[in-house]
């Protein structure tokens, strides 16, 4: 990998994706957006071209509920 993703090119995609989440405390947003820029990488150098729209990462809160709200479900 390292012709495709030489230690500069990781270094900065570190920097600009994976600390600044990180410090934030966003862990799954961290290794998200590094994975999608590093995949970015690897497709274009084999010339194919990343289909269709990542998955949402879903947020603590949206995970944390479960279930549906029966009320909202009933309410005309």
């Amino acid at each position: 990998m390292e012709g495709i993703l030489p230690d500069g090119l990781v270094g900065e995609i570190r920097d600009k994706y994976l600390k600044p989440q990180l410090q934030a405390g966003n862990y799954g947003q961290a290794f998200y957006d590094t994975m999608y820029v590093l995949s970015s990488y690897i497709a274009k150098d084999a010339h194919v071209e990343l289909s269709g729209s990542p998955v949402p990462l879903r947020t603590r809160a949206r995970a944390e509920k479960k279930g549906f709200n029966v009320v909202g479900w009933l309410s005309f």
